[in-house]
């Protein structure tokens, strides 16, 4: 592989340095922020790189998920500073692997396809397969967060036809779905449709739409998010004067531009396994961006 240097002796064992490969240093950084340094012997190095790291990452993370931050451009700076950050981190592994070789004047013999290989590497980590962040966006995406783009305008004046939300997967394994809620939810007639819409009426209710608001149980319901729109009698479940009781496990869900919504009156009830989570900020366009109410 390359010449090594006697440190000097303990009993009769000779101690020896070996040489560093810094393109190998840069592979191991891409699979863990930091590594290349610790190969590099600068574990302290990599360590606090990695904490920097994973600390800015989380931080900008929970400022995107907060639903009572919205988002704007100036987060763009942080977002490029740790992408920069990144990739600053890679160059230095290069580089504490080749000033170790410097310091301790160890050579590399490297062939030129050993060489070609480990950038074919670094490009294949880089680019199609880094596996901390993909593990991360995965676990995030199939458990946590995921993002939808209102593909109407059935929600308006909330959401507009294009606005980009934050759903929140997990909140309905922990507690039941709420009334007033905006859920992203499976279309009970078509798997392969995703919509976005609140609900009114929860299992086990009798439901009926009169005089532009909605009664539950015969009483209309005073919470303002949903006292304040006139609901349109419209479809089988919405006729006027129809009530419908909601079947267990199951809930009646409506847009908030009762003109213009293909909801629960036209198709009736969503099975809550159909219900993929609560939608709960727009975080983009940026002029938009907050809570959803």
């Amino acid at each position: 592989m390359g010449r090594s240097v006697p440190l000097g002796t303990k009993g009769n064992a000779m101690s020896e340095l070996r040489p560093k490969e810094p393109l190998l240093a840069v592979i191991l950084s891409l699979l863990l922020p930091g590594l290349g340094q610790a190969y590099s012997n600068k574990a302290k190095r990599g360590l606090a790189f990695l904490i920097i790291y994973v600390v800015s990452g989380i931080l900008l993370s929970v400022y995107l998920f907060n639903p009572y931050t919205g988002v704007n451009i100036l987060m763009i700076v942080p977002a490029i500073t740790l992408i920069v950050f990144g990739f600053y981190i890679l160059f230095d592994s290069y580089r504490c692997a080749a000033g170790f070789n410097s310091s301790n004047n160890l050579s590399r013999n490297s062939s030129k396809g050993k060489s070609v290989l480990m950038v074919l590497g670094i490009i294949f980590l880089a680019v199609i397969f880094n596996p901390l962040p993909v593990f991360v966006s995965y676990y995030i995406r199939g458990n946590l967060v995921k993002t939808f783009t209102t593909p109407s305008g059935s929600m308006q004046p909330t959401l507009l036809s294009g606005d980009c939300v934050l759903v929140d997967k997990g909140i309905y394994k922990k507690t039941d779905p709420a009334r007033g809620d905006v859920v992203v939810f499976i279309f009970p007639q078509d798997r392969r449709k995703v919509f976005v819409k609140r609900i009114v009426g929860l299992p086990g209710e009798t439901l009926q739409i009169k005089d532009g608001k909605i009664l539950i149980n015969t009483e209309p319901l005073t919470e303002p998010v949903i006292a304040n729109i006139r609901y349109e009698n419209r479809g089988e479940f919405g006729d006027y004067g129809k009530s419908v009781t909601i079947p267990s496990n199951s809930y009646f869900i409506l847009g908030d531009n009762s003109m213009s919504s293909q909801d629960s009156r036209y198709w009736g009830f969503v099975p809550r396994e159909n219900i993929i989570g609560k939608a709960y900020k727009i975080y983009f366009p940026f002029d938009r961006s907050g809570p959803i109410k």
